[in-house]
């Protein structure tokens, strides 16, 4: 039949569906795909977004972790000095 459209494994009932419907109408085969595409780019983009927060945050941290360090080492032990 030409323009079905058939995948090895349908990841959910949804995407079923979607391919149930390309094969009925396979003029809609290029939207369904595209769609498809954006979708998966999105969700990429946003994941690495995420990472990066995520490696940004962690930077942040590290740094304030040194600077208290110092104050504790350094500022610290004069309040606690007795004159």
């Amino acid at each position: 039949m030409p323009g079905l459209v058939v995948f090895s494994s349908a990841h959910s009932v949804r995407e079923q569906e979607m391919v149930n419907l390309i094969n009925l109408r396979p003029s809609g085969v290029m939207l369904v795909c595209v769609a498809r595409i954006q979708s998966r780019q999105n969700a990429t983009t946003k994941r690495q977004l995420c990472d990066d927060s995520k490696r940004e945050y962690e930077s942040e941290v590290a740094k304030m972790k040194v600077v208290q360090e110092e104050h504790y080492k350094s500022a610290m032990p004069r309040i606690f000095q007795v004159s």
